[in-house]
């Protein structure tokens, strides 16, 4: 995968929540970028930031929302998914508000492997039932000025 965003992704992987009172700032920080507009911990639900602070540092623009279902109407729709695309995946249930969001990874017969953050409290590779998919969406609108090279 050569997406900026995923170079992103790949250097904050293990990236993991603290325990108790302290937040981890990095997870912090992907809240800031996202300029979400309450104040956020590493306690809050932080899949979105993360990949918005993904695409945002490597020049994209995000939904800059905290709710991972802001995705499902960004950029362009995906009929099939491609390698780094943003995967969209319902929870609890499919017409609900819950959500999850990563980027694709790969796949087997029955799951969809995602690189995204808040799965196991960390930046990870998680697979989830591709029962649960809602869509797939690829960015389409860069930022003015440069990008983070990790």
């Amino acid at each position: 995968m050569s997406q900026k965003w995923i170079a992103v992704a790949r250097a904050l992987f293990g990236q993991k929540e603290s325990k108790g009172e302290l937040d981890n700032k990095a997870i912090v920080e992907m809240f800031r970028l996202i300029e979400s507009p309450q104040d956020k911990d590493d306690e809050d639900p932080w899949c979105a930031a993360f990949v918005g602070a993904c695409l945002e540092l490597s020049g994209f623009k995000s939904t800059r929302s905290a709710s991972a279902r802001s995705y499902l109407k960004f950029g362009r729709k995906l009929g099939k998914p491609e390698p780094g695309c943003i995967v969209v995946l319902w929870r609890e249930k499919r017409d609900g508000v819950k959500g999850h969001v990563g980027f694709y990874a790969g796949e087997t017969a029955e799951t969809l492997e995602l690189l995204g953050g808040n799965q196991n409290n960390s930046v990870s590779l998680k697979s989830y039932p591709k029962s649960q998919l809602l869509g797939y969406r690829w960015p389409n609108v860069r930022l003015p000025g440069p990008a983070y090279s990790p």
